[in-house]
């Protein structure tokens, strides 16, 4: 961890009697000062300007909120999603197909998909306000027109409901 890091606070592994709880769970903190390998002064963020709270916590009652890459898995960048998008008759396009369809119907990331998968939706979609979509991300339309989405079944059939009522 590094001064800087953005984390979230767990909650406090013990208190003394009668201590004041400066922090909730799930409270957005930034690291101010690192003592040792167990101690952090963090500074929450505020939801009100100029109200800055700050507190020394262990460790183990914060997890990290920075997206560093991690070794591990390929990483995907423009150049691989293309090769996949135009390899039309293979498994890797039927899978990145279906899962930018559900993200094209939902406007949402699929839950529990792999780190590549992942970040190749983060290449095709870009956020966007909820303009009577269901999420906050909108689907490339290159990427719609490629992976020949207005055809793919989850979408013909989630059009479909929608116009039944």
């Amino acid at each position: 961890m590094q001064i800087d890091d953005q984390i979230l606070f767990k909650g406090y592994v013990s208190n003394p009697v009668g201590y004041e709880p400066v922090l909730a769970p799930g409270d957005p903190c930034v690291v101010v000062m690192i003592d040792g390998d167990t101690g952090l002064r963090v500074r929450k963020v505020p939801g009100q300007p100029r109200r800055t709270i700050g507190e020394w916590v262990f460790v183990e009652e914060v997890m990290t909120l920075d997206n560093r890459t991690r070794p591990g898995g390929p990483r995907p960048d423009a150049r691989k999603i293309l090769k996949m998008m135009a390899a039309e008759n293979t498994k890797a396009f039927a899978d990145l197909r279906d899962r930018v369809a559900y993200m094209f119907v939902t406007g949402a990331h699929p839950m529990n998909m792999r780190p590549f998968f992942t970040g190749a939706l983060n290449v095709l979609s870009e956020p966007c306000a909820t303009s009577g979509r269901f999420g906050p991300y909108l689907i490339a339309s290159s990427a719609v027109h490629t992976l020949g989405l207005l055809c793919h079944p989850m979408v013909v059939e989630a059009r479909r409901l929608l116009s039944d009522g």
